[in-house]
């Protein structure tokens, strides 16, 4: 098996995984917007988009659903690349340019949840915001990992050909290391 493509698909899962967790950890701190009196009876009253805390929470979480699905995106991507052999290596400065702005999206995720947590724990939404951090977190550990892994691209730079150390001819013993040295022919 190949180093990168070895790294790559654990990698992958981990960080898709950890955004689930960031997901639905998301969706229970924004489903802490309602009280219970205000929690809908009837399948017609939970699409009741008059009540002034949908606004409040629609806008609240704006940049974190975007951010999710922007992360989303770009995993489901690499997966796709990633599944078609090559992909990940002819195409990787837009893979890292993608996992870079998705990591600086979930750095912020993390920032704005770190500087809620430390409130008063006694209100509904402390542990949702405790998970939400947890995935945050782990959702950037794996995209740094991914942009490691993406980034070294083992197999395809140069001078590895699985042979660093020919024999050098006429002398037993002695091994040269191969030099990235390129060989231009001359052509008449």
């Amino acid at each position: 098996m190949k180093i990168t493509k070895g790294l790559t698909w654990p990698f992958l899962l981990f960080t898709f995984a950890s955004l689930i967790v960031f997901m639905g950890a998301l969706a229970a701190l924004q489903h802490n917007c309602f009280t219970p009196a205000e929690q809908p009876t009837t399948t017609d009253a939970a699409f009741d988009f008059s009540s002034p805390n949908y606004g409040i929470c629609r806008r609240n979480f704006r940049f974190h659903w975007f951010s999710f699905a922007f992360v989303a995106a770009t995993l489901i991507g690499m997966m796709i690349a990633a599944a078609m052999g090559q992909g990940l290596h002819y195409s990787r400065p837009f893979w890292i340019g993608m996992l870079a702005v998705s990591t600086m999206l979930m750095m912020i995720m993390c920032e704005t949840f770190t500087g809620v947590l430390h409130l008063n724990s006694a209100f509904g939404w402390y542990r949702p915001v405790a998970a939400t951090l947890a995935g945050a977190v782990m959702t950037v550990t794996g995209l740094v990992l991914l942009m490691m892994a993406v980034g070294t691209d083992w197999e395809h730079r140069r001078g590895y050909h699985g042979n660093h150390d020919k024999p050098v001819s006429g002398v037993s013993g002695v091994a040269v290391p191969v030099q990235n040295v390129r060989v231009v022919e001359d052509r008449v």
